[in-house]
């Protein structure tokens, strides 16, 4: 049963991904409880939707896990699909999104956080998906261009981190330093692998990383991936001092990295902004 959803997942999140490359605005409706749900092409829907973004319709495995109970997702995208055979919509993958997921399977709050917190492109507006605002949510997923800036941003970032512990490992600060504190180090970063759960801040600190190189590595990741694409403008007066060195700056164990990586960014919300 679990290889069967994971191949139904899997699918869905391709189509989606190719999708998002692809979507235009759509002129926005007034939602009702059943119309601000979409994406059971899981399972055999009619095609890509051209009015949310993607991510709105993407119901993965780490998604679909916290339900714990393999027969009864299988039942809801059943379920989904028979409802869409019945309702006219401008969304093509009417029925199955995550806000209909967490209030079907009642999944808590902290929960979903910690699954956003995991996911390094993720995009979604919590406050909105826990709130009974339906059509404040239809308009968030349907202002595909914000959405995808958004998107762009967060996946521009962790690539960066990616090249920070590519740089750092390269220098000499850390090649001098025991097998011991090298495995300290391994520990936390190997994370940035998976998912999203180590702040930039914190890998400045980790391998010691002055202003010069990291605007160095932010010019390559350009060069790299396109230099028109959206970034952020980070808070450099957070970390360096005004000649470029490390500040001896303490980082705040009570923000998550999320809310860490928003503070260096220079946005509210990483997940949105």
């Amino acid at each position: 049963m679990r290889k069967i959803i994971s191949a139904i997942i899997c699918l869905c999140m391709l189509l989606t991904v190719l999708a998002s490359c692809s979507q235009v605005n759509a002129p926005s409706e007034q939602p009702s409880e059943s119309e601000n749900t979409e994406n059971s092409d899981a399972i055999g829907g009619t095609g890509f939707c051209e009015v949310h973004h993607g991510q709105f319709h993407v119901v993965d495995t780490g998604l679909t896990d916290l339900v714990g109970d393999d027969d009864a997702v299988m039942d809801w995208f059943g379920t989904v699909a028979e409802n869409r055979k019945t309702v006219q919509s401008d969304c093509s993958e009417y029925g199955c999104n995550v806000k209909a997921f967490i209030d079907f399977f009642q999944i808590p709050r902290e929960t979903f956080e910690q699954y956003c917190n995991d996911i390094p492109y993720c995009i979604h507006n919590v406050n909105l998906l826990y709130s009974d605002d339906l059509e404040a949510i239809e308009d968030y997923y349907r202002d595909i261009e914000n959405r995808r800036k958004t998107l762009d941003k967060r996946l521009r970032l962790y690539r960066l981190k990616s090249d920070v512990i590519e740089y750092g490992k390269e220098q000499e600060n850390y090649l001098n330093k025991t097998d011991e504190e090298k495995a300290l180090i391994e520990s936390k970063i190997d994370k940035i692998n998976y998912s999203n759960q180590i702040s930039m801040l914190e890998l400045i600190k980790i391998f010691e990383v002055d202003r010069s190189a990291f605007e160095e590595l932010i010019q390559k990741e350009k060069e790299e991936f396109f230099q028109d694409k959206n970034s952020y403008t980070y808070s450099f007066d957070i970390v360096y001092n005004e000649d470029g060195t490390l500040k001896d700056f303490e980082i705040d164990q009570n923000k998550t990295v999320p809310e860490l990586d928003a503070q260096f960014a220079g946005v509210e919300n990483i997940f949105t902004d």
